[in-house]
């Protein structure tokens, strides 16, 4: 369902260890941005039927709605001289924003 490169876990870890909180990140698919959908991380509590992936020590977390968005997810992670950010490859994305957090689904 997700993948991870090399890269996005060492930052994922990073993230979780530099915020020092107890709560899991969570990545969403939410409503909006240039085309119908994009992508969200956050810092938020564990609900019953959240999908969990473990990354070395820490934990990510997605709801049902969100797994219904994303098909083969791969999630890297790059930077360059203007900062660093996370990719998104999504076998549901059928266009994509230049930014590449926004996305359109394919009609299924």
């Amino acid at each position: 369902m997700i993948t991870f490169t090399p890269d996005a876990q060492i930052e994922i870890s990073r993230l979780c260890r530099c915020r020092g909180l107890q709560k899991p990140l969570r990545l969403e698919v939410v409503a909006g941005g240039c085309f119908n959908y994009y992508y969200r991380f956050s810092f938020d509590q564990q609900r019953p039927k959240d999908v969990k992936f473990e990354i070395d020590s820490e934990v990510l977390i997605i709801s049902p709605e969100t797994a219904e968005k994303i098909r083969d997810l791969q999630i890297d992670y790059a930077s360059d001289l203007m900062g660093g950010g996370f990719r998104f490859t999504n076998a549901l994305a059928a266009n994509i924003c230049s930014c590449g957090l926004s996305f359109e689904l394919l009609d299924l």
